[in-house]
């Protein structure tokens, strides 16, 4: 029954996943590089919006809260890594495209944490904390791509904690800095460059994976650790099958008892009609 659970709700995680894929598409076919004033949050983001909304207003309807909880869990792992792996693919962001990715940032941030909340309860301590965080590398990154050049080595070695040559490499592509001009920020940063430049061809899939790496060891955290506010899906499962079994019984012993019963009056019955 877990098995078949954690696959339902996979799947669920999934379709939602596959219908916020324009939206990710759309990221990548937009010039980045070429934005120059900063507005409202993106068209991609709206259609975001409405996808997730519409779905999660269905299906927490249709599934025991803890079970949705579960569900929000792995959604937002799915999102975020899908969001990071499309950023990490566009080629050049100017300083007001990345104020504008941060704006998205901050909206699509503001929607995911809401998806727990049900009526109106807060959300989970550790789904608010494990989401903040996750979020907030991603505008870090950001902010990176949007840091002006010759500020670039230091603010990479005091805000990326355990950066690599890799990571740095990925902020300068995605600042649209061409290969030959990447040396010497790396070497001011310690990094020798002939190692970055052997592994640009996986650069991107490495950081992605690690950053993916990442997120899902902080959502299996946030899973595992012990709440008062919420009850994992193995316990509420522990707790249907005791009380499915308590009320099984309680069943049994009732029709035990009222079959008693019945057979007494049956008897009783019996024994008037001979009588008379």
């Amino acid at each position: 029954f877990n098995e078949t659970l954690s696959r339902a709700i996979q799947i669920l995680a999934a379709g939602l996943e596959s219908r916020i894929e324009p939206s990710l598409k759309e990221i990548l076919s937009t010039s980045w590089g070429s934005v120059e004033l900063v507005g409202e949050e993106s068209e991609y983001v709206r259609c975001m919006h409405k996808e997730i909304e519409s779905f999660v207003d269905t299906v927490r309807e249709l599934i025991p809260a803890s079970y949705f909880k579960n569900l929000c869990d792995k959604f937002s792992h799915v999102l975020i890594n899908s969001y990071m792996n499309a950023l990490s693919r566009i080629k050049r962001i100017s300083e007001s495209g990345t104020q504008q990715l941060l704006l998205d940032v901050y909206n699509l941030k503001t929607l995911i944490l809401k998806l727990p909340v049900i009526g109106q309860n807060p959300a989970p301590a550790m789904y608010t904390k494990t989401v903040s965080k996750e979020f907030g590398r991603i505008e870090v990154l950001l902010k990176l791509v949007g840091t002006p050049l010759e500020l670039l080595p230091d603010m990479f070695e005091s805000t990326w904690t355990n950066g690599t040559s890799n990571d740095l490499q990925l902020i300068m592509d995605m600042k649209g800095l061409p290969k030959k001009d990447q040396n010497s920020i790396l070497e001011k940063v310690g990094f020798k460059p002939s190692s970055a430049l052997a592994g640009a061809s996986s650069s991107v899939g490495d950081n992605v994976r690690q950053f993916s790496e990442k997120i899902k060891a902080g959502i299996e955290v946030a899973q595992n650790a012990p709440t008062t506010s919420t009850t994992s899906v193995s316990d509420n499962l522990r707790q249907f099958s005791e009380n499915r079994a308590a009320v099984a019984a309680k069943v049994n012993s009732d029709f035990s008892s009222m079959r008693l019963k019945v057979e007494s009056f049956t008897k009783s019955l019996g024994s008037k009609n001979s009588s008379t």
